[in-house]
């Protein structure tokens, strides 16, 4: 791959362009998918990604995006709303 000098990487150090990793990150935490089908997925796309590298990525930066997302914050439950109105 092929990088553009004057960007900024957002992911240093990494073979892969910043968007393909943000982009498997995203569809593995998103939609339910397995890395195996991410692994196509990019083959599809004719980029060899092994599954094991989405599952690497996936490992290092998925807490940085839960963490970063308000919406990922966990929800009270309904249950225990129901509780506290007793």
């Amino acid at each position: 791959m092929n990088r553009d000098p004057k960007t900024a990487d957002t992911v240093p150090g990494q073979h892969f362009e910043d968007v393909i990793i943000v982009l498997c990150v995203r569809q593995y935490l998103r939609y339910s998918l397995t890395y195996r089908d991410l692994e196509e997925i990019m083959a599809e796309r004719n980029l060899s990604v092994d599954h094991v590298t989405i599952w690497r990525w996936g490992q290092r930066y998925a807490s940085f995006k839960s963490t970063n997302s308000p919406r990922d914050a966990p929800a009270e439950s309904v249950l225990a709303s129901r509780r506290d109105v007793r």
